[in-house]
């Protein structure tokens, strides 16, 4: 074969739109800077939004109501999880929207992409925007820009918004934007006022900017084929295992023993951290670290409180089950309470995205005398998608028989079926106790002795077993 060593010229990459970011913490104005954008540079670039929240798509509607753009260019995500989840560890629910304006809009010149509210470490993957905006603001306080971070820290553009609020809220301007030029050094940082005309002037600039960059080659997008391959899905089975076990004591505090076991450095576990404890009670936070849930994961959570302990369980956020592409993953909780034993465990939503495949189950023994108070919601499909595929089964076992025994199969097909069009399953579940009298809406008093409340809902809101929960958490001793 002869040598082939003339050179061919590299292809140039393909031309697309200025990907944007906005991250920061909840209330800084983030949709209010979006806005602004939007009225200062429509009448001369193509537009899109890509917002994210936790449960609804109120940012969304917010935008669409002030007339910015077309309400079609403005999609929502609905995260159901910390909003870095979606914006940082798996972005494709993200991806997906943005490629989709992209494909509907050919001649758009700039994306926005909006964050939920989250803190000082949200910062957007480079797969899913070219440049990125953090935004604080004088009333979350003088302080906060000293206070470092990778959003502020990193973060191409640093926003102190609301400046025109400093008198009300007893902030020095001057003296924040120094700290925050003094964390980022030689990284730009703006003074923002909707009524400071300078400032907007000096916003729009950045932007023209960082599009004139983007157009000269200096911003080279991350390879998005490449971060699908490599970041999101694996057919190799990750296991996580977290335990928690509590018992009293005598004298001081109870003993709680927790551990977590992974199969290899690339599994995602929950995390427990002790809130507080006393003698007879602790409280823990199941804490997510790394992405839930992925292909492959197999999430376990082994949770005993022995004789005369109480265990209350929380979470800070909800769980997403991500689409993962013909591939499953399995969420098994176990639960052994001792004679006497309390657990209260206010689960947040589980969202089974579309292409989702779940296997989640859980199961409860219960000695004489021991109270559980459970709160859960499944949640089919983000905002505006199809639901995926979960398994759910619930077994509770008590010393007098079963008490509970559920087995759910939903998907896209059966989903309507099952739930009449509902995409939100509620339940609030009291093993072992008397619930108050004045809780009956939507509630079903089971044979073994238990109580059942449970409601569906389009939306997580018309859901809401709020009052139900409170009921059970005065059941199980716990006050409202």
């Amino acid at each position: 074969m002869p040598d082939h060593t003339h050179p061919h010229p590299v292809p140039a990459p393909a031309a697309r739109p200025l990907r944007l970011g906005v991250c920061g913490p909840v209330g800084t104005g983030k949709s209010s800077l979006i806005a602004l954008l939007c009225r200062e540079l429509s009448g001369r670039l193509e537009l899109a939004v890509v917002t994210n929240d936790i449960y609804t798509d109120e940012d969304a509607r917010f935008l669409r109501s002030a007339g910015v753009l077309a309400p079609e260019r403005i999609r929502a995500v609905e995260t159901g999880a910390c909003p870095h989840t979606a914006i940082r560890d798996d972005i494709s629910a993200n991806l997906t929207t943005v490629e989709e304006l992209e494909a509907a809009y050919p001649g758009l010149d700039l994306v926005l992409l909006e964050s939920g509210g989250d803190n000082l470490t949200a910062t957007f993957s480079p797969a899913l925007v070219d440049a990125q905006i953090f935004v604080l603001d004088v009333a979350g306080g003088g302080d906060v820009a000293r206070k470092g971070g990778p959003g502020i820290e990193r973060a191409d553009l640093l926003v102190v918004n609301k400046t025109d609020l400093a008198p009300y809220v007893g902030v020095d301007v001057s003296q924040m934007l120094a700290d925050a030029r003094t964390a980022r050094g030689d990284r730009p940082v703006i003074g923002l006022s909707r009524t400071d005309r300078a400032s907007v002037d000096a916003l729009v600039a950045w932007v023209d900017d960082v599009r004139s960059s983007q157009a000269a080659g200096a911003l080279i997008p991350v390879d998005r084929a490449r971060w699908r391959a490599t970041c999101m899905l694996t057919s190799t089975e990750r296991t996580a295992r977290t335990r928690v076990r509590v018992s009293p004591a005598e004298a001081g505090r109870c003993r709680v023993r927790s551990t977590v076991t992974l199969s290899g450095p690339t599994a995602s576990s929950l995390r427990p951290v002790l809130v507080g404890h006393d003698r007879a009670t602790a409280r823990i936070s199941l804490v997510p670290e790394g992405a839930l849930l992925l292909a492959g994961d197999r999430v376990e959570v082994d949770v005993t409180v022995d004789s005369g302990a109480r265990l209350d369980l929380v979470e800070p956020g909800g769980t997403v089950a991500f689409d993962m592409r013909g591939d499953r993953a399995h969420w098994d909780v176990r639960i052994t309470l001792g004679r006497g034993a309390v657990l209260t465990w206010a689960g947040e939503p589980f969202i089974v995205s579309a292409g989702a495949a779940v296997e989640r189950t859980t199961r409860v023994r219960l000695q004489d005398q021991a109270v559980l108070a459970l709160r859960e919601s499944l949640v089919l499909g983000r905002h505006g998608e199809g639901p995926g595929r979960v398994h759910q089964r619930t077994e509770v076992l008590s010393g007098d028989g079963p008490v509970l025994v559920e087995d759910l199969a939903v998907d896209a097909l059966t989903a309507p079926a099952l739930l009449g069009g509902h995409r939100v399953m509620s339940s609030v579940l009291l093993v072992g106790a008397t619930p108050p009298a004045d809780a009956r809406e939507h509630r079903f008093d089971l044979e073994g002795g238990a109580t059942l409340w449970r409601r569906l809902g389009v939306h997580a809101h018309e859901a809401d077993l709020g009052t139900a929960w409170q009921a059970a958490r005065r059941g199980a001793g716990g006050g409202a």
